[in-house]
């Protein structure tokens, strides 16, 4: 496995760790818990939509994580980048033909 995929799983984890740690140290907060109970999040009325974005928004991190991970990339960005200059359709400052 390459280094740089482990990296960016981590990355991604981190990123969903620290929006949970920021979720659980709201509810320290004064009435944050009373508003829960009474059906309200942060001035909002809480509707199963919004629920459901919820879970997708903290679904999204994980799935990255995996997608990374697993995914099978075939053509690094250098290659990506050069590969108009060989064909001679890009008269670009960087790469010219």
């Amino acid at each position: 496995m390459e280094d740089w995929k482990i990296r960016i799983v981590a990355l991604w984890l981190i990123a969903e760790l620290v929006a949970i740690a920021g979720n659980l140290l709201e509810l320290y907060e004064p009435d944050v818990i009373e508003g829960l109970i009474a059906g309200e999040m942060a001035g909002m009325k809480m509707t199963p939509e919004l629920m459901v974005v919820n879970a997708i928004l903290f679904l999204i991190a994980p799935l990255m994580a995996f997608l990374s991970l697993f995914c099978n990339i075939r053509y690094s960005l250098k290659q990506t980048i050069k590969e108009p200059a060989r064909r001679g359709k890009s008269k670009g400052l960087i790469y010219p033909s």
